[in-house]
């Protein structure tokens, strides 16, 4: 099993492609990271779900604003210790 960084590209377009963090940390996953950004608790903002390269699903809830969002620490979703409950707001 290998470990896989999680690269974003910025939500301009315009500059280059970043390392994603939480909590001040790069966001680290087993295999390949699938990234995608999705409202999972409702609260208005897209937070950062990865799917990694052996089925797992983790959930980074973003806060802050859209110059200056903050991850928090990740959650499982899906995978290692089965199905998570995303609280709401």
């Amino acid at each position: 099993m290998f470990a896989a960084l999680c690269l974003l590209a910025a939500a301009d377009g315009l500059r280059a492609p970043f390392l994603a963090q939480a909590e001040g940390r790069p966001i680290d996953v087993a295999g390949r990271a699938s990234p995608l950004w999705a409202d999972l608790d409702g609260d208005g903002l897209a937070d950062l779900v990865v799917g990694d390269g052996i089925g797992g699903v983790t959930w980074f809830r973003k806060s802050g604003s859209g110059a200056e969002p903050r991850l928090a620490a990740g959650k499982a979703v899906f995978g290692g210790e089965g199905p998570a409950t995303v609280p709401p707001g």
